[in-house]
């Protein structure tokens, strides 16, 4: 059994939300948003500066999840996640992902995600998500360079 497979592991990481990164998934997804556009437009719907993409922080938790937890070959079968409050361009998010339970049986783990705000630690996103764990295990070039 892998280590970061197992009940209670924790992973933490931080993503920065930057313009280039808001640029890059208006293209990819073709949202355009008057709220995630420019600071002016946010304001004209009552947001004190460019909100986030939501899309941002999935994306966070699919690198997660292929990458760290439980890691390459890793799929994600459902998810759930609620947005408690907005992130703005500029700042950063603190995720924590926690194995809650395995399925030795079923070939799966349930992983939670919580990810705050850095500047005041507000929880701005929290969810759960179901992961079919890999059969083979993965070569060594798959593996992140990081870990």
């Amino acid at each position: 059994m892998s280590a970061n497979r197992e009940p209670d592991t924790r992973y933490r990481s931080r993503i920065t939300v930057t313009p280039d990164g808001m640029e890059a998934f208006t293209e990819l997804s073709g949202d355009t948003n008057p709220i995630h556009m420019d600071r002016e437009s946010a304001r004209d719907f009552g947001h004190p500066e460019q909100m986030a993409y939501a899309g941002l922080l999935l994306a966070e938790v699919s690198r997660i999840i292929g990458v760290r937890i439980p890691g390459p070959g890793a799929v994600c079968v459902s998810y759930r996640f609620d947005f408690t409050a907005p992130v703005y361009v500029g700042e950063s998010v603190l995720f924590e992902t926690c194995v809650t339970q395995r399925s030795e049986a079923a070939g799966v783990v349930l992983l939670a995600f919580t990810a705050r705000r850095e500047r005041d630690l507000v929880t701005a996103m929290r969810g759960s998500a179901t992961v079919k764990l890999p059969r083979a295990r993965p070569r060594a070039d798959e593996l992140d360079p990081d870990a």
